[in-house]
């Protein structure tokens, strides 16, 4: 099952919204705009590990984020990021399964409603695609669990509040093809979070890609 990485969406708190579309480079992938005030430099890694072979392969996928500020607001500003990962353009259906979540369901074409959840509240932050028409799956698992975490910042009414915390959640749907969808800082169905930013900000979380025949 191909994997192909998608573009990166990013969202301020303000409902200013960017689809940045990926330059492509010997490593992965990049992006490089500007939001809220700040010049953002984004890197998807793609590296291949030693365990992978012809029926089975594994990836590792690195995002690092860089933001450097050009101007203060004066005001607290924030900003929302997304990775999207698409999966096997030729199938038209999958089952999913996320633990202590999702068990047996499917996402195709036809039933593309988009589920995402947030990562504290799954036993592990994974997800699994199979597709029962070619007898392949594919596993998309988060490597580094959120530790920084802060008390959000709401008032009664808002639908969209700052929140410092390395919290992401996952999801999935179906467009031109099935995708998994990560977000930094998690998404609300209900809800919009943003994740403050600092006056430099540097992140980087991985997830891993593993592909079964």
């Amino acid at each position: 099952m191909q994997m192909k990485l998608g573009k990166l969406l990013a969202e301020t708190k303000t409902g200013e919204k960017r689809q940045i579309e990926p330059e492509k480079d010997g490593r992965g992938q990049k992006y490089e705009f500007e939001l809220a005030g700040y010049h953002f430099f984004v890197r998807d890694m793609v590296k291949k590990t030693e365990e992978s072979d012809e029926e089975n392969q594994e990836y590792f996928i690195t995002r690092r984020i860089v933001g450097k500020r050009k101007e203060a607001s004066g005001k607290k500003e924030g900003i929302a990021l997304s990775m999207y990962l698409e999966f096997g353009e030729e199938t038209d259906i999958f089952r999913v399964g996320i633990p202590s979540a999702v068990y047996g369901a499917y996402v195709s074409r036809e039933e593309s409603t988009y589920h995402s959840f947030m990562e504290d509240r799954l036993t592990g932050v994974m997800l699994l695609l199979f597709d029962e028409d070619h007898k392949k799956s594919t596993v998309v698992q988060k490597m580094n669990p959120a530790k920084y975490i802060e008390k959000e910042e709401r008032k009664r009414g808002e639908g969209r509040y700052l929140h410092k915390t390395e919290t992401t959640s996952i999801g999935y749907g179906f467009g031109e093809a099935a995708y998994v969808k990560l977000c930094w800082p998690y998404e609300e169905r209900e809800k919009k979070v943003w994740r403050l930013i600092q006056w430099r900000l540097l992140h980087r979380h991985s997830i891993r890609w593993r592909r079964n025949r």
